[in-house]
């Protein structure tokens, strides 16, 4: 049985709201209680405006609250999503539905619920238990949360017409038409009734293939092996609700947010975090709908937690449907600037009017070319050139195999003056080769390392089935030698760590080995560190190398604390990899720079590493000085003590580290 928050009394009022998060992006949902307004006045206007009324209902939605009261016990509700006091979408009026005291809505796909507190909650599962559900639990929660899916609301062809017909644009077409033909100007009049066919078959077809796209790209659907009452059952992925236990297998794609709470997996992020870098799942870390199983271990299972919009995958839909935030909308520009052309056209048409009337008195006649005038200030074929030119632009794009959901973005790309790019597997190949391993200064063959060196490549990573990081398969690849070792343990990598660790049972010895960053490994081995490690570590960045440093010790006790198993370390050796420039990376940077767009680089490699692969492509340019800064005592310093004014003077160029950039703010 589904309990439902804990409820209070019920508190009188018309609004409430909450803030959320989602996407990596916190806002505030604002919601106004609204019921029909049976106003006498309202149905007189729509009936003597002959309907124009009902058109400006329909365009403004401060308009149709006319038709509506506040009221504390509401049929419908005004929504409104802000981000720092800004609209994140479009006002929408919705209806919403009573549950016993509690209010029922659906907004932009997700279930909401408003409790006799006033309080506004998303309808999701909060409190886990971890046990199997029965039938009777997933039955009730189904009816509670709904399908497992994402399928947005398909409009038929002639709803989608109708709205187009309706559009401000078309109204005022019509208009047009109709005023040219009381003059006798029946050539231009049917020359404007092409014009706004063609326009709207245009339109037509570019929404139906945007909604087609978007349909086609985040509705999924497959079959899984879920456990319930004890039993394996193979259902539909739709048919899961939050709380089931399902088994993630291989190959597979998982249609859920949840948490692994047995076995490992690997997975392909790829689609929420661009990343190509397969990750290792363990128990309890959490795995995201839409992300590939690359392989899992025997029986590794799954709890659901969110399904649906609810997801992690479902907040990127609703965002790309929805959002209209901190974006160029070029129709709502074209809009400004005929609202401009409407006013000189309203002016222009009054004076001629009154001008017409003096030297005619022919007052039907001076209202109609007045409004000849209005309607000759907007080009009848604007809209027909703007629609035909984003279906060419389109079209280009697909030849070159760029494919666009939204093409009233195409003329925003116009506007870009500025792109960062990623650098391993965007501007360089995502594969890896092993050049080398320098145990001291010369660099060897790693099968010819000593046999702590090549254990170490054997054993420290975190691949499973063989698929996982590039990094680690190439390391894994490059040692032929075999060994007959036992997992104890495995630390996984940490960003803010710079490294991971694993615990083996080798010859009846426990041994930690670790992999990491030069930088962080000279500090873990500062004891056993070579003297040339800092001028050959640099020397190697310098040339666009990448470089891993390994190092272990021998323990007593595998439960250790990681920070003490992580110190202290004998230096083993730093692997060297070459990750080449793409082909094609240089060529398309010249293109950029070539028509002023700036291009920079986002990387999480080493600055000197990242320096040199920069330079390759024309992001930095070789012949010119680059500067570098570091954070010493909380200050931004940069090398040979250079001040920012003197940086902008000489038009230096700039390397910075995360914690270099985030002191960038505090210049002026």
């Amino acid at each position: 049985m589904i309990e439902l928050p804990i409820l209070g009394d019920k508190v009188e009022d018309n609004q409430t709201q909450e803030y959320f998060e989602e996407f990596n992006e916190r806002y505030e949902l604002r919601v106004y209680y609204y019921e029909e307004d049976n106003n006498f006045m309202i149905k007189i206007l729509r009936i003597v405006s002959l309907g124009l009324f009902s058109l400006f209902e329909k365009w403004f939605v401060q308009v149709s609250l006319l038709s509506f009261q506040k009221s504390t016990n509401p049929s419908h509700l005004l929504i409104q999503k802000m981000k720092d006091g800004k609209r994140m979408s479009k006002d929408k009026i919705i209806k919403c539905k009573r549950d016993g005291d509690r209010i029922k809505f659906k907004y932009e796909y997700i279930n909401f619920l408003i409790t006799p507190q006033n309080q506004l909650k998303k309808l999701e599962l909060i409190n886990y238990d971890y046990n199997e559900l029965s039938k009777y639990e997933a039955q009730q929660r189904q009816i509670l949360y709904g399908e497992n899916i994402m399928q947005i609301e398909e409009c038929t062809r002639s709803q989608i017409l109708f709205n187009e017909i309706l559009s401000p644009f078309n109204i005022f077409q019509v208009f047009s038409f109709i005023v040219w033909s009381l003059d006798d100007y029946y050539l231009y009049a049917i020359l404007i009734a092409i014009l706004t066919i063609i326009q709207i078959t245009i339109s037509l077809y570019d929404l139906e293939q945007q909604n087609h796209k978007i349909r086609e790209m985040i509705y999924y659907e497959n079959s899984v092996i879920v456990h319930r009452d004890n039993h394996q059952l193979k259902i539909s992925s739709k048919d899961l609700v939050p709380g089931d236990i399902v088994q993630v297998t291989a190959k597979s794609m998982i249609t859920f947010d949840g948490q692994l709470v047995q076995g490992e997996a690997v997975f392909n992020e790829a689609i929420l975090t661009g990343e190509s870098t397969p990750i290792l799942k363990t128990i309890n870390l959490e795995i995201f709908s839409g992300c590939t199983c690359l392989s899992a271990s025997q029986d590794c299972r799954a709890l659901v937690k969110s399904i649906g919009f609810n997801t992690i995958k479902g907040s990127l839909a609703r965002y790309i449907l929805f959002n209209n935030s901190y974006t160029y909308s070029f129709q709502k520009e074209s809009l400004k600037y005929l609202f401009v052309l409407s006013f000189l056209g309203i002016l222009l048409s009054i004076v001629n009017y009154f001008i017409r009337l003096k030297s005619t008195q022919n007052n039907f006649g001076s209202i109609i070319e007045a409004l000849e005038i209005f309607t000759i200030m907007i080009p009848p074929s604007l809209p027909t050139a703007l629609g035909a030119g984003l279906q060419v632009a389109n079209q280009r794009l697909k030849a070159n195999n760029i494919f666009c959901i939204k093409p009233d973005k195409i003329n925003v790309s116009g506007m870009v003056n500025f792109i960062g790019f990623d650098k391993t597997g965007t501007l360089t190949e995502s594969t890896l080769k092993v050049l080398g391993c320098v145990e001291k200064k010369l660099l060897i063959n790693p099968n010819h390392c000593k046999e702590i060196m090549q254990l170490a490549l054997k054993s420290c990573h975190t691949l499973v089935g063989g698929c996982g990081d590039n990094l680690e398969i190439a390391m894994l690849e490059c040692c032929q030698q075999q060994f007959d070792f036992e997992y104890q343990k495995i630390y996984q990598f940490e960003a803010n760590l710079q490294r991971m660790s694993v615990i083996i049972k080798y010859k009846g010895k426990l041994l930690a080995l670790t992999k990491g960053s030069p930088e962080i490994m000279e500090r873990l081995c500062f004891q056993t560190i070579p003297d040339q490690f800092a001028s050959t570590v640099n020397q190697y960045q310098q040339e666009g190398y990448r470089l891993i440093s390994f190092g272990y010790k021998e323990i007593n006790d595998v439960n250790e604390e990681r920070k003490y198993i992580e110190n202290g370390l004998q230096y083993l050796g730093t692997l060297v990899f070459v990750n080449h420039l793409r082909e094609d990376s240089k060529q398309l940077i010249e293109l950029l720079n070539s028509i002023n767009i700036k291009c920079i680089m986002v990387t999480g490699d080493n600055i000197l590493t990242s320096i040199n692969i920069a330079k390759q492509c024309q992001i930095l340019d070789p012949n010119q000085p680059v500067i570098t800064g570091q954070i010493i005592n909380d200050k931004l310093v940069f090398d040979n003590n250079i001040n920012v004014e003197e940086i902008e003077q000489m038009n230096y160029q700039v390397a910075l580290t995360g914690d270099s950039w985030e002191c960038v703010d505090k210049y002026p």
